[in-house]
Formats: structure tokens, sequence, C-alpha cells
């Protein structure tokens, strides 16, 4: 019996079947050879966090990668980055590398536990395909299609492949640490997958740098040890010491083996030793070092010293002994000195004046000047010149007058009681008063005796401005008289000539005897008419000390008629906001006549960006009147442009001002640009290939019909 047959329009053909089976097993191939996604990558930093590493000393961690996926993932870079009290980034290649800091190694591959070469063989290697997979395997693995270099380029080929998690470490190492300042410092990882980058603020960890543990101190000799020792060692002995074990040593040798010492160690060192030694051991040791002619040394271990320290001590020590060795310190150090000295004015004045007093007069001026340019401390120095002998307070005061440090000097005499100012004023001669009066304030000079002031006093008697009406744009003669009326010479006088508070001329007197006049003269033109005040002024920038500072200024007022002239200007008007390419465009100008007096013929030329496009001709311009001319201008090419209108660019017509002949505007020209044609030839072609394809599949159904 035949088996039954079920109705043709029910089972597919033979090509069908085929035809289906064809492209099920075409996708199938397309969705295995289509690259899988990287599913997670995780980095990290082991065998760091927390780690206090010796300042000099290597360390070594390690960074692991782990990688999620279905394929082969490439590592293309690894970036280290480092921040704390010294900050660096490293950029590394997988194969590693060195930098100052840091040395990258690879150090393991591992795919679904199976360890590895790394980057090579069956490693993790740079390149990656894919294949087919057999996973009942153990492991699984399978073949694979996959880029791979060659010699001229890449190339393609077969390979196996696993399937699974995939594990990569380096070994890091720490290098030249001896160079890192001391300090927390962070650390993160990131690294780079086909341009993405994985890691960063996920994996930073902390570490530290540490300063190596301090050498173990040596032993405390005794004094009596102390003393026998050769110099030498003794010196190095009490140079590896603490200073307060120092001190309390040295506290117990003799001064002069105790001043040996201090003068041969380092001044820092030596300073702070003699800081924790008693007073009374440092007043020894300073009056020893002086006697024994050590001074030079002593020098740069109390000008090391904190000041107040070495004031307190400085009190304390023999007065002749001490101003030798202020007189060495200012050699060495005037400011460093100048603030031991104001510490010691403040520990005991009567005692400190003593002292400087012995002291030479020139280094006695330098201390002085030095404590006058510290902040805010002339009224210290004046302490000084006021409790000091007159004699010395006026040595002094000339021996700074010859140092040419007379702004100095003006200030501490601002400071100083009237009786001692005028004290001293009146030991100089005229000379030294005449060269100290100039940085005297008003206030200084008010307490000093009239009498004993060397002040010249300037004045002006009169200023006259000829001719007595003047016309616009002609030149007048100004004379003023300058006169001394005060009772000494006055040199490098200097007059001015304003007008409307503006500097038209200034002349210079050179010198003018007590009572004695001169006459300037001075030139002026008026550029218009009308009233302008003019004032002189003599010793306009006060440089000259006077006896009256109020008499040193005359004017007066003149009218100026107006000179009847034209005064053209010209504007642009009506100018488009853009200009386009080869578009022809009019261009106006409004020319005005602002003068008092009628224009003959002139021109009017527009440029741009300084090549003439046109001149025209005005024939003739009333007062007052004005014209509208239009200009034509076709841009080429774009860009920026400066159009510019001159009237009278020849300078024919002689005009009140010359200075307003002349419009700019900058405009920008642009090219207008077409849209592209549609693309008709395309999308034709593109629609007669659709309608070609979709006629053969239906023949072809037609025909296995």
């Amino acid at each position: 019996m035949e088996p039954k047959k079920l109705p043709r329009k029910h089972v597919l053909s033979l090509k069908k079947r085929r035809v289906i089976s064809l492209i099920i097993t075409a996708l199938i191939v397309t969705i295995l050879l289509f690259p899988s996604q990287v599913r997670s990558l995780t980095v990290q930093i082991s065998g760091l966090k927390g780690q206090e590493i010796i300042q000099g000393r290597s360390f070594t961690f390690y960074i692991e990668v782990k990688i999620e996926s279905t394929e082969r993932v490439p590592i293309n870079s690894i970036r280290i980055i480092v921040e704390g009290p010294t900050s660096f980034t490293y950029l590394f290649p997988v194969s590693g590398g060195q930098e100052y800091y840091l040395k990258l190694e690879p150090f393991e591959s591992i795919i679904s536990g199976y360890s590895y070469n790394f980057g090579y063989g069956y490693g993790y290697g740079y390149y990656y395909g894919y294949g087919y997979g057999y996973f009942s395997q153990t492991p699984p693995y399978g073949y694979g299609y996959g880029y791979y270099p060659t010699l001229y380029g890449y190339g393609y080929g077969y390979g196996y492949g696993f399937y699974g998690p995939q594990t990569l470490r380096w070994k890091a190492t720490l290098l030249n640490t001896g160079t890192l300042p001391t300090g927390e410092y962070k650390i993160k990882v990131e690294v780079n997958s086909d341009g993405v980058w994985w890691g960063g603020a996920p994996t930073e960890v902390n570490f530290f740098i540490v300063s190596p543990p301090p050498p173990p101190a040596p032993p405390i000799p005794t004094a009596e040890e102390l003393e026998a020792m050769p110099l030498e060692e003794a010196v190095e002995t009490i140079a590896e010491l603490p200073p307060t074990e120092a001190a309390s040593i040295l506290e117990q040798v003799s001064p002069e083996r105790a001043t040996e010492i201090i003068v041969e160690l380092p001044s820092e060192r030596a300073a702070d030793i003699m800081e924790s030694l008693p007073i009374e051991k440092a007043v020894d040791i300073i009056e020893s070092g002086v006697s024994l002619g050590l001074t030079e040394n002593l020098t740069t271990v109390v000008l090391q010293m904190n000041p107040e320290n070495t004031a307190s001590i400085l009190v304390e020590a023999n007065v002749t002994l001490t101003a030798s060795l202020l007189d060495a310190t200012v050699e060495v150090n005037a400011t460093g000195s100048a603030v031991i000295v104001e510490r010691m004015i403040e520990i005991d004045l009567p005692r400190t004046v003593t002292i400087l007093e012995e002291m030479s007069t020139e280094s006695l001026a330098s201390l002085i000047i030095e404590i006058t340019e510290l902040p805010s401390t002339p009224e210290t120095a004046a302490k000084l010149l006021e409790n000091m002998s007159l004699e010395k307070a006026v040595e002094v005061t000339r021996f700074i007058i010859e140092l040419g440090r007379l702004d100095d000097l003006g200030k501490i005499f601002g400071y100083l009681s009237t009786e001692r100012l005028n004290d001293i004023f009146e030991a100089l001669t005229i000379s030294e008063r005449s060269s100290v009066m100039p940085y005297l304030t008003s206030e200084t000079v008010a307490k000093i005796r009239q009498e004993l002031l060397p002040l010249p006093d300037l004045t002006l008697t009169s200023i006259t401005v000829t001719p007595s009406e003047p016309t616009a744009q002609e030149e007048c003669s100004v004379k003023v008289l300058v006169k001394n009326i005060g009772t000494v010479k006055a040199s490098g006088i200097i007059v001015k000539i304003e007008v409307n508070g503006i500097t038209i001329q200034t002349q210079t007197v050179d010198d003018l005897e007590a009572g004695s006049s001169r006459t300037l003269t001075f030139s002026w033109t008026p550029t218009a008419a009308g009233d302008y005040t003019l004032k002189a002024t003599v010793d306009p920038e006060n440089l000259i000390k006077e006896l009256n500072e109020n008499n040193n200024v005359i004017s007066t007022t003149v009218t100026v008629k107006p000179k009847e002239l034209p005064d053209l200007t010209v504007q642009f008007q009506e100018i488009p906001e853009k200009f386009e390419v080869n578009k022809e465009y009019e261009i106006k100008v409004l020319v005005k006549n602002i003068g008092t007096a009628a224009a003959d013929t002139f021109n009017v030329e527009l440029t741009v960006n300084g090549a003439r496009v046109e001149k025209k001709e005005i024939k003739g311009l009333a007062e007052g009147a004005s014209e509208v001319l239009t200009f034509s201008w076709t841009p080429t090419t774009a860009g920026d442009y400066t159009l510019k209108a001159t009237v009278d660019p020849e300078n024919l017509i002689k005009e009140l001002n010359e200075n307003n002949n002349v419009a700019t505007v900058s405009v920008s020209v642009i090219e207008v640009v077409p849209p592209p044609p549609f693309p008709w030839t395309t999308v034709i072609a593109a629609a007669a290939i659709l309608i070609i394809v979709i006629i053969a599949i239906i023949l072809v159904l037609k025909r296995k019909k």
C-alpha cells in the first residue's frame, strides 16, 4: 500500500529546503564570526596599600587585570599615575619598561586557570581573532580566524583560541625613592583596550615615603675629657651632640676652651649651642673670644643667633669688648646688626648707648642708617642720637651726610626733640644744613629756629601776554618774572607755563641768588578762539625746600579772538553691515565745513585698504554748509577691509583744524556659496539597481514553481 501523499501546498520542495538551510547556515556563521563585547575588565594594585617605604630603598608591588570575555581582548598600554609631594605619570606598553621612578615587567598570563608565556604562543597576545569553540573539552578550546603581523604588513591566519576568564599580572618596582620627599602618596592604574581606558580612581591606593631612622647618638664626654682632647677632636665631638647636651658640657669647661670650640663649629651649630648656654657663660665666651682676637669668628656666630638672645648677652658683656664686636658685625651684616641693637635698646637703652659711643663713628653711622631702614624704626635711631653725647651725635650726623643718606637723616630728625634738633643743626655748617633741608618735613622745619634755616624763597611777581588781545593760530609771547626772596641761593629752578591746565612749556634757571630776579619768555599759539587761563608755577615738583611754599604760582586770563578759516570734516553714512563678493555698493560720505570761512574747491578721496577707489571734487563749500558724495565699490575677494574717506587729501585748504579730515570704517566681505545640486544621478542609479534585484527575485521564484 503506498503512503498517503500530503497536498503539495503543505510540503516544501527540495530546492526550497536547500535555500532555507543555506540562509540559516550563513546567519550562524555571521553570528559566530561577529566579535563579542567584553563583559568586564577589572584593574587592581596589590602589595602597596599603606606601605611605608624608606627613602633610598626600592619596593615591588603587582598590577593585575582580570578580563571576563568570550574572546581574547587586547591590552594596548598601561598608565600609572602617582600624586603626592612629587607627582608623576608614566605610560608603558604591555611589554613593560623603565622610567626614573618606576620599572614595569610582565609577570604572569593566566587563561582559564592555565599559565602561559606572557604575550607569545598560547599566551595573551597583541592580536585576536574569531572562531568556533569546543566547550565539552577541558580546558575548552577552538579554532579561530585572526590577524597577525607579517614582514610587509598585516596578514590573516588560523590558530587555536581559548574561551573563558583571562588574568594578566605585571610586577612594578618603585625606584630612586631617595629623591622622593617624605609624605603620603596616592597611586592609580589605567589600562587601555582598543581605545577605552579601564581602572582609574577605583584602583587608587595610598603609600608613604618615610625618612631613614636616625643614627645612634654618640657617647657624651665629660668636661675633663673635653678639656684634654685635641681641639679638632673636641670640635667634632661637640658638633655631633644635640645643642642642649653640648651646652651642658661647655658650661663646665673654661671660657677659653669653650670659645676655641665655638668659633670652630659651623655657625648655625654654634649659634644653637650659644642660645642653650646660661647668659653668664655666653658672656664669658664673647668676652674671651674678643680678648683672644677671635672677633671675626664670633661675628658669624652672633649674627646667626636669635637677635633677642644676642641682645641679652651683649648688654651684659664688657662695654669696650662689645663695641669692638659690633664694629665687626656691622662690617659683615649691617642689617642684622641693626636688628640686634634695636633689641638691645628695648632691653637697656642707657647701657646700649654707652656701648655704641665706644664704636667707631663710621660703624655707628652705618648702624643708625640700617636701623632707620628697618620697618617703622626711624624713631629708634632718633633715640640713640637723643641720648648719646652731643659731640658724638654731631659726628655721626656729619658722617651720614658724607655718605649721602640724607633721606634717612631727614626721617631721624623728624623724631628728635626740638632742643636736640636745634643743638645738632646749630653745630652743622651752612653747607651741611643746606644739604639736609630738602629732606626735612614742614613739621620738622617748623621746630628749627628761623636764624638757622638756610632756605631760598621763590616767587613769581608778574605774568604778561603780548599781544594783549591775541588771535587764534597766531603766536604770542608770555613773560614771567621769578624772584628769590629767601636767604640763600637756589639752583635748578624749574618754571612751568600751563594753559587751561595743560602744560605748554617749561624752562630752567640754573642759579638765582638771594634777592635776585629773572625774566623768562615763553611762546604760546592758541588754536581756537575763547577765554584762556595762563598759570605760571615755579618749582612745580617741590624739589626745592623753601621758607614759604605758598607763593610759587601766578595766573592771568586772556580772550583769544577767532581766526576766519574753514574747517572741513568727513564721515561715512549708511554703511551695510556685511558686503558680498562681486556685488557693487554705493558708499556715501558727508562732508561739512564747520569753520568760520568758506572753503575753495577741494577733493574728497575714498580708499580701501590703502588703495584708491575714487576721487571726487567739491567746487567750494560755504561756512556751515555740507554735501553728500556717493562712491561706487565692488569687492572682488572675501575678507576684512578698511574704508577710508579723506577730505582735502593734498592739504591745499588751510583750515582751523587739520586733524579732522579723515574718517575710517572696518567692514567684512563674505562670499556666498550656492547650495550643492541634488544627487539625482545617484538616486536614479540606486532605484534602478533595486528594481533589477526585485525583478530577478520574482523570476527565480516563478521558475521554482
